[in-house]
């Protein structure tokens, strides 16, 4: 999709719409680098991930999420032999709970 279709649309504005809502700045983030797609293929599996992920926010509290940090940083410095912190080992159990 071209950026004057994009601009038409107002994808930006939906995009600053829904990171309004994420829960993490990580979150927001990819949001804000989202682009629509064109398999559709890969459509469906994001909407059966969103789907999924509304399950479990309908059923639980999503309080669980406001923890989460990026970890991006702390994987790449442990890729190269790095040593975690105690405050970046928590963050990626953060993570990882989250994700169970």
């Amino acid at each position: 999709m071209d950026r004057e279709t994009l601009t038409k649309l107002e994808f930006d504005k939906i995009l600053a719409q829904l990171a309004a809502l994420a829960y993490t700045a990580g979150a927001r983030e990819r949001i804000r680098q989202l682009m629509p797609l064109a398999d559709l293929t890969l459509v469906n599996l994001r909407l059966d991930e969103t789907a999924e992920a509304m399950e479990l926010l309908r059923f639980g509290e999503p309080g669980f999420l406001s923890s989460l940090q990026p970890v991006g940083q702390h994987l790449q410095k442990s890729r190269v032999a790095g040593i975690l912190s105690p405050a970046e080992l928590i963050d990626v159990y953060h993570l990882l709970r989250a994700s169970r």
